[in-house]
């Protein structure tokens, strides 16, 4: 581009060129500066009672000075280049994000031995604060001219009806805990222990800030009973069970409160109506809070045994849980009246109830002739069901997240996607459907009323697995050591969101392989939908269409390790020394047709969609030493 030259838009052009985006942002400057770190102090008052004191503190300074440098691109100004009533204009953004945290926790510890009866005990008081402090500016400035960052506020700011160009935003949060346990051991036979905790927290309202979690535990060691101690191959064999409860403040820092917002581009009005004169200064919703909001608990039971058989060469551990939750916190859609902040309302939903297992086996053989060899197998399986809602609906819908009382929690919710109209026959007989033709999808009509409309949607599909597991075998030679570790999920369906925009040519950039196989008539059988411009069938919506089976395996990581001899650490010093190459992600088997079978959850309810945010697993290989002084 020409010094002084301008050029206009295009219009709606394809993907931003990746070489471009670096090297206009190549002048950005970030700088962070974090301090952490803890101070305490321990005293011994009289034999087996101590005190302890312990402060923990975070400091985080984050800085972001954005000068993005402007870009021709296919005839479009990508960056911060604009052209305002026939001046140049540059774009530049500061960011400040400062955050303290501080812990502070005082326990006051018990413990004595009284021949075989052992008795620990202590009671605590802990604090946590934090502090938060994020401001932005954006200013426009004639084009060429330098601009100081840590003074950006004496810069005019000049907004527009798109963009938000100054705000600042301070989200501070509190919590007070008050916990105490004893517990009590009878010769290495019988355990029981309980504890009590008090939480509160300043996400919630007054009335509702603190709640109180007790648990309970008991355990058997059956391998030191009299009628087990001689037995040679049970090494160890113990119950469990234990009870307890505890709480979820998972929520936004203020979400007991309305927030109001005052922002040129959606709070300023016209109230004359003239159209003429000043515009008079207004508030609009941010967020509409609620006051009544309440810890979210949890309390689980669990039955365990542990068994270790041979000398530890056998390993087996089995748990049984049921995990009921209530007072879910989660935000729904609320009713339009609300406007856009309505969105950000949690409410206590209902409850929810977990029901697993989780299995656990080991085979170590011993060693022989300085070979070693081992095997760790993990199995876990749970079922969910929300069995609550607090909403007339006995439901919450959004978009193709459901979830439901019967049902389990993140659910998806849509039309059934029945095929592809192959023949003029089959677009004649079904059911009204709008935008039904030749190559669109054509989706079932469940209720048989004739037509296609919200009525025949239902249920389409689970986020949860069947079960997940994970298979370690490990391999020893003298100082060699090999790792395998492979994990999976099975029974499991995902949402290929992805497909909403690669598979439809509704866009102008480039679309996903798919439509290299769409239907046309000298294509039949195809089961991707004809190519078109125009979604009149509305393809898009969710469907069984974008389900897919998320169960994979995968050949985690690999592990060669070798570990220096003695003789060698004594010539160079070090306490121990190993060398390792390692490799990840070598192997995977799914039939999931997105980027990555793994996606992060978008909410508590959006389980399993995997959208355009997701990038694949990558194969990594590396290299390195481990040294101890």
């Amino acid at each position: 581009m020409e010094p002084g030259e301008v050029l206009v838009g295009a219009g709606l052009q394809d993907k931003w060129n990746p070489l471009a985006i670096l090297y206009i942002n190549r002048n950005n400057a970030e700088k962070s500066l974090r301090s952490f770190g803890n101070v305490y102090a321990d005293v011994n008052i009289v034999k087996g009672l101590a005190f302890s004191s312990k402060i923990n503190f975070d400091i985080n300074q984050f800085k972001f000075d954005e000068q993005t440098e402007s870009f021709n691109q296919n005839g479009s100004i990508l960056g911060n280049r604009i052209l305002l009533d026939d001046q140049e204009f540059s774009r530049f953004a500061r960011r400040r994000n400062d955050a303290q945290t501080y812990i502070w926790t005082n326990l006051l510890a018990f413990k004595r031995d009284f021949g075989p009866h052992t008795i620990d005990a202590f009671i605590g008081h802990e604090t946590f604060d934090r502090n938060q402090e994020n401001n932005f500016h954006r200013i426009q400035v004639p084009l060429g001219t330098a601009v100081d960052f840590e003074n950006i506020e004496s810069y005019d700011i000049i907004a527009d009806n798109a963009i938000l160009d100054a705000y600042g935003i301070g989200a501070d949060s509190r919590r007070m805990s008050q916990f105490a346990k004893v517990s009590y051991d009878f010769a290495d036979k019988y355990y029981i222990a309980s504890s009590i905790r008090r939480d509160g927290s300043s996400r919630f309202g007054k009335n509702n800030r603190y709640a109180i979690f007790p648990t309970v535990s008991l355990g058997w060691t059956l391998s030191n009973e009299n009628f087990l101690a001689g037995n040679k191959n049970v090494d160890d064999l113990k119950l469990r069970f234990s009870w307890g409860g505890n709480g979820n403040a998972d929520i936004l820092e203020y979400a007991q409160y309305s927030i109001f917002n005052n922002a040129v581009e959606n709070s300023n009005y016209d109230l004359a109506g003239d159209g003429e004169g000043p515009i008079d200064n207004g508030v609009s919703a941010n967020q509409v809070g609620n006051p009544d909001l309440k810890w979210e608990q949890s309390f689980q039971s669990n039955i365990g045994l542990d068994l270790s058989l041979f000398n530890y060469q056998v390993k087996f551990v089995v748990d049984l849980y049921e995990k009921n939750t209530s007072d879910l916190l989660l935000q729904i859609i609320q009713p339009s009246v609300l406007g856009e902040a309505g969105k950000t309302l949690f409410f206590n939903a209902g409850d929810m109830t977990n029901r697993g297992v989780d299995l656990a086996l080991g085979l170590h053989p011993a060693p022989v002739n300085d070979f070693s060899y081992g095997i760790d197998v993990t199995f876990s399986a749970y079922r969910n069901e929300v069995t609550q809602l607090n909403n007339a609906d006995n439901f919450i819908l959004e978009g193709v997240s459901y979830t439901g009382v019967g049902h389990p929690i993140g659910s998806y919710y849509g039309f059934i996607a029945d095929g592809i109209f192959r023949t003029p026959e089959e677009v004649a007989v079904h059911a009204e459907q709008t935008g039904k033709g030749l190559g669109n999808i054509r989706y079932r009509d469940l209720n048989g009323d004739g037509v296609i409309n919200q009525d025949d949607r239902t249920i389409i599909g689970n986020p949860h697995p069947d079960f997940i597991y994970g298979i370690n075998f490990s391999l020893g030679y003298k100082r060699w050591s090999f790792n395998v570790f492979f994990d999976g999920r099975q029974g499991n369906e995902m949402y290929n969101a992805q497909r909403e925009l690669l598979d439809f040519p509704y866009f102008g950039f480039n679309h996903g392989r798919n439509t290299l196989d769409a239907w046309a008539p000298d294509n039949a059988n195809s089961l991707i939908p004809a190519l078109s411009t125009s979604d009149v069938n509305d393809q898009r919506r969710p469907s069984t269409y974008f389900v897919e089976d998320g169960s994979f395996f995968r050949l985690k990581n690999v592990n060669l390790t070798y570990s220096l001899s003695p003789q060698a650490l004594d010539k160079i010093g070090f306490e121990s020394a190993s060398i390792f190459i390692q490799a990840e992600n070598l192997l995977n088997i799914t039939s999931f047709t997105g980027f990555d079978y793994e996606v992060p959850g978008l909410s508590r309810t959006g389980i399993g969609i995997a959208g355009l945010g997701t990038y694949p697993h990558t194969k990594a290989f590396s290299f390195g030493l481990n040294l101890n002084f």
